[in-house]
C-alpha cells in the first residue's frame, strides 16, 4: 500500500529544511556572504531555485491530501469545501500563510542580486515555513511548548542538512575552498 500523505509530505519537507540549512550556512560561512562571487555560491542559488520550485508544486497537493484525509473523502469531494476550510479552520488559515510564503520563497530564489538579500530572505522564509509546519501538525496536539520544540528540531535537521549539502558543493571546488 502506498502512503500518499508520505509522497507529498518528504519533498516539501525536505525542500524548505535544505532552503533553510544552505541558506543558514551561507549566510554565516559562505564566499556570498563576504560579497564575493563563485561557482558555488551559483549552484546554491540554483539549488534554492529547484527546491522553491519543488516546494511550490507540491503544497498545493500536500494541502489537498491533507483536507481529504481530515474528511475522510476523495480530493474531489473534498475541493468544493477548501475555500471553507482556509477561511474556518485555524489549519486552513495557518495553510493560507504557508501557501503566501510558499509563493514569496519562490519569488525571492529568482532575484538577481549578490548580496545577503536573497539568503536572508530564504532562510526567514524557510524560518516561517518550519513554524507553520509545527503549528499545524501532530505537535499543535501537545501546546505550543511542544509546537517550539519541534520547530527547533526541524531546524536543527535543516542546519544538519544544509551544512552537508554546503560541504559537498564546496569539497568539489577542491580543499581550498573547504578551508575558506
Amino acid at each position: 500500500m502506498i502512503d500518499t500523505p508520505a509522497i507529498f509530505t518528504w519533498p516539501v519537507l525536505v525542500a524548505q529544511l535544505a532552503i533553510f540549512g544552505t541558506a543558514a550556512f551561507a549566510l554565516i560561512f559562505a564566499p556570498v556572504a563576504r560579497g564575493e562571487s563563485d561557482g558555488a555560491s551559483d549552484r546554491v542559488v540554483m539549488l534554492w531555485r529547484v527546491l522553491a520550485m519543488l516546494n511550490l508544486a507540491m503544497s498545493p497537493l500536500l494541502f489537498m491530501e491533507i483536507a481529504s484525509r481530515m474528511a475522510q473523502t476523495s480530493w474531489m469531494r473534498v475541493l468544493p469545501f477548501i475555500p471553507q476550510i482556509m477561511r474556518e479552520t485555524l489549519a486552513g488559515r495557518f495553510w493560507v500563510w504557508r501557501f503566501a510564503a510558499v509563493v514569496m520563497l519562490a519569488m525571492v530564489v529568482w532575484i538577481p542580486a549578490r548580496a545577503r538579500l536573497v539568503p536572508f530572505a530564504a532562510l526567514a522564509l524557510s524560518t516561517i515555513l518550519i513554524v507553520l509546519g509545527s503549528l499545524t501538525s501532530h505537535a499543535i496536539d501537545k501546546g505550543m511548548l511542544v509546537v517550539a520544540i519541534y520547530s527547533l528540531h526541524q531546524a536543527a535537521v535543516g542546519l544538519w542538512l544544509g551544512a552537508l549539502a554546503s560541504l559537498l558543493t564546496s569539497g568539489r571546488r577542491g580543499p581550498d575552498t573547504l578551508e575558506a
